[in-house]
């Protein structure tokens, strides 16, 4: 089990480097001048050359990328361009948005996805399956932005049902968002619970315990649910990841103060290379780690995975 953590960490720890290499390689390529968004068009060039000596934007790719590698390793993410705030205290500021609006989103997902996969599965082939067939083909083919827009107009320019729809001033404006960011991941989780459920019921412990005369709750519960936990988790799992890492287009149509808009527009709306250098490796590092975590709980949920961990 330690080989197997000590080797996910090396592995984390390469992806994590070769994102910020490639973010930065990336970054260094856009045409453009960055300082032009610092101290506008009517600059004199002198004032031009001076930040870029500053800012080391006159140097090699190779020179900034380890420049940049250094302020890492002090965890130093650096200041932005535009407002030279420390991106460290943007991060502290937003992130709790994010988290608050990717908790409930995933709730949302969970509790709606697993409820409908396990009863269209319990009741193959009945109205409701048929019904929930068609509603998570709809849900895993509508995009986010569409359904976020179509929210949006339905529920505060149409019927005007929350008025004040953009930013957080009550948890009332916690509702669409979270709705149009969990809709698709329930629709996934419905059909990955649906299908895990389904093969679970014809394994043989299922009909050895409905033989033995187990109550038909119990056996549900404990014999097939729990048993089936394991790849639903993983999808939930990677959706929350996904979630933490600032739903940008969420967080853009309903004004949501997450890291998500923050990105979107002051990082590259303003061409603010450090604010979308370090927003790009803190949600990367967010990911990597409850990938990591999930990881784990694959291994402690399935005993087949388990066995697997001696040969490590």
């Amino acid at each position: 089990m330690v080989n197997y953590i000590i080797e996910r960490i090396v592995y984390s720890l390469i992806v994590l480097i070769g994102i910020t290499l490639i973010t930065s390689m990336l970054i260094f390529l856009v045409p453009g001048d960055p300082v032009l968004s610092i101290v506008g068009e009517n600059a004199s060039p002198e004032t031009i050359r001076m930040i870029k000596e500053k800012l080391l934007l006159d140097q090699p790719f190779i020179v900034q990328y380890f420049a940049y590698l250094k302020k890492l390793f002090t965890f130093d993410l650096g200041k932005s361009y535009i407002t030279n705030i420390e991106i460290w205290e943007v991060i502290k500021t937003r992130f709790p948005n994010t988290l608050l609006l990717a908790i409930s989103s995933i709730i949302f997902a969970s509790i709606t996805g697993i409820f409908v996969g396990f009863i269209s599965a319990l009741y193959k082939d009945s109205l409701f399956d048929k019904i929930s067939k068609y509603l998570i083909l709809i849900g895993i083919s509508t995009p986010v932005f569409v359904l976020g827009v179509i929210l949006y107009t339905v529920f505060s320019v149409k019927f005007r049902f929350i008025k004040t729809i953009t930013g957080f001033e009550n948890y009332y404006n916690l509702i669409l968002p979270t709705i149009a960011l969990g809709t698709q991941s329930a629709a996934y989780i419905a059909r990955i619970t649906r299908s895990t459920v389904l093969d679970i019921k014809k394994q043989e412990y299922v009909r050895l315990a409905q033989s033995k005369g187990l109550s038909r709750i119990h056996v549900y519960l404990w014999h097939i649910f729990a048993n089936s936990l394991a790849p639903i988790i993983t999808v939930i799992g990677l959706d929350f990841g996904s979630y933490l890492n600032g739903s940008v287009i969420t967080e853009t149509i309903f004004g949501w103060p997450g890291i998500g808009l923050y990105i979107f527009k002051d990082g590259i709306g303003n061409r603010d290379f450090p604010v979308i250098q370090s927003m790009v490796l803190f949600c990367a590092v967010i990911f990597v780690l409850v990938n990591f975590i999930i990881d784990i709980l694959y291994f402690v949920l399935d005993p087949r995975m388990r066995e697997k961990l001696k040969q490590y």
